[in-house]
């Protein structure tokens, strides 16, 4: 194997299937002796005991973050982010989910990590019919615009 990676995994939807998809995929690069550091948002639904479905060399990070757009929420929950990938200095970021997908990407801007920045949507927001047609439209709009910022 190559030189171990520092990977930065963050996730706002953190239930179901992008539970089960983020921290399969977080055993895995754990197990193959990448140092991986998986950041969060509680949801009522998320398993109570995190660290008993991960690998025991991952690092977890509970983050305050919200599904629904909330300026004030969404900006402590950016420079907790930023501070983070500050800190860490990751090698790559692998953001999962819309919200953590919009503040992920702006803070490894704002760290140069735009170009080591990965993104999985899981359930692109605009798409979700629970949504008026506006609130759709002012989620594609975001997303749109963060393709721009940084990932791939």
């Amino acid at each position: 194997m190559t030189q171990p990676l520092r990977i930065v995994q963050l996730s706002e939807a953190f239930t179901g299937g992008v539970f089960a998809s983020v921290t399969g995929l977080s055993n895995g690069l754990a197990e193959r002796g990448h140092e991986v550091h998986l950041a969060y948002a509680r949801r009522p639904e998320t398993p109570a005991d995190i660290r008993s479905f991960v690998h025991p060399s991952i690092t977890l990070y509970e983050i305050e973050m919200v599904r629904p757009i909330d300026l004030a929420v969404d900006w402590r929950s950016f420079v907790t982010i930023r501070r983070l990938l500050r800190t860490l200095a990751p090698d790559v970021l692998h953001v999962h989910s819309s919200k953590a997908g919009v503040l992920g990407r702006l803070a490894a801007r704002a760290t140069g990590l735009a170009r080591r920045t990965f993104y999985s949507p899981r359930g692109l927001a605009f798409l979700q019919e629970d949504h008026s047609p506006r609130t759709r439209y002012i989620y594609e709009k975001i997303e749109w615009s963060m393709a721009r910022v940084a990932g791939t």
